[in-house]
């Protein structure tokens, strides 16, 4: 297992340098791996985030404008990470590696389970991915809760892979809770969750 954490190997693991992002498409080009779990930083597009403003949406998943000053970097960040994703997940189609994205629910497709009208104009990662990434390309799509594997809390969460057989694996997953052990924070009409 190779793995790619800025936070526990800094630097030399931040995917958004060049050198390390040619380092695991290499890996990947040369079929030095089966599957590529992609987990980019869900707090950019989570709506458990109570310290920021919006500043994705649905129609600007790059950012929101106008993008507060202090907030640009970030932003900028987000977006960077959002290509390299895309980045990976061509180069895994092209050698024919399996790959999966992992990350926070849209909030804007009614019916589903991550619908949540106050959050309906939220931006998301998938909102980026989807404007990156060619319509050809074959993805198997699923959004479960995480109390379902056992976590102490829902945390609603989609994986978009190109691995069918997993994506049903994660399928069947519901929460059966009234209520759960945690609750991740966050706010709606400035009232805390």
């Amino acid at each position: 297992v190779d793995e790619y954490d800025t936070l526990r190997g800094g630097h030399a693991q931040d995917v958004t340098v060049d050198s390390v992002e040619a380092e695991i498409i290499s890996l990947i080009s040369e079929c030095e791996v089966q599957l590529v779990w992609l987990a980019p930083p869900c707090k950019p597009y989570s709506v458990a985030a109570d310290d920021r403003p919006q500043l994705f949406s649905v129609g600007q998943p790059f950012g929101k404008e106008p993008i507060p000053q202090e907030w640009c970097r970030y932003v900028a960040k987000a977006a960077l990470l959002s290509r390299f994703v895309a980045r990976v997940v061509s180069a895994c189609h092209q050698a024919r590696v399996h790959w999966v994205i992992e990350n926070p629910p849209r909030r804007d497709l009614k019916g589903t389970l991550g619908y949540w009208e106050s959050f309906a104009d939220y931006g998301t990662l998938w909102h980026a991915l989807a404007k990156l990434m060619p319509e050809s390309m074959t993805r198997h799509e699923v959004t479960f809760p995480y109390c379902a594997l056992g976590a102490a809390y829902q945390k609603v969460t989609t994986l978009w892979t190109s691995y069918r057989e997993l994506a049903l694996g994660f399928g069947g997953l519901v929460c059966t809770h009234e209520r759960h052990a945690k609750r991740l924070r966050g706010k709606v009409d400035g009232v805390s969750l």
